[in-house]
């Protein structure tokens, strides 16, 4: 049995070519390992591959984050600064820290929740669902309306349990007698 070194497959040693990607397979020696070996090594090779791929996700987010936040909370001070020094004494400074302002916000902001879109308000309502739950759970007189309905259909059912044990004793007992 040959490997293909492209995608992985097997193919008896007489096949020259891969019948699933199409590969030559002269140069390439007969497999010395099981099946199951080859099986394990090709999964661990890939989860090796995974593991990279998400370190090397992690760097690129953390490296993207930390100058994100540098710009926003740069473009944030300066408007901050404009505002608080009244522009220098010019009325067009002190409008450009008003734009100034937003503008850091809004960076901020952007790269703190991944984007600014439909995506980033998705991702907080998800995060915050349990929340939600709760406030709507708690302040939902439809929940104390069910809880009272359900309240009152085990006591019912209780009764009822109650009289069918009793007219079960009463019959057991007409038949002893």
């Amino acid at each position: 049995m040959k490997k293909c070194p492209a995608c992985k497959s097997i193919s008896p040693d007489e096949d020259t070519t891969c019948g699933v990607c199409g590969t030559s397979l002269e140069q390439v020696a007969p497999m010395v390992e099981t099946l199951d070996e080859s099986a394990l090594e090709d999964m661990a090779e890939e989860k090796a591959g995974e593991r990279r791929f998400a370190r090397k996700a992690r760097e690129v987010s953390a490296v993207k984050l930390a100058a994100g936040l540098s710009i926003g909370l740069t473009v944030l001070g300066s408007g901050l600064g404009l505002i608080a020094y009244e522009g220098f004494g010019s009325w067009r400074w002190l409008a450009l820290g008003f734009l100034f302002l937003p503008l850091g916000l809004w960076i901020v902001a952007s790269v703190a929740l991944g984007g600014l879109g439909p995506s980033a308000w998705y991702r907080l309502w998800w995060r915050y669902r349990f929340f939600r739950f709760w406030w709507n759970w708690i302040s939902s007189e439809e929940s104390l309306e069910h809880d009272k309905i359900e309240e009152n259909e085990t006591t019912e059912n209780i009764e009822a349990r109650n009289e069918s044990d009793k007219s079960r004793r009463e019959r057991r007992e007409s038949e002893y007698d």
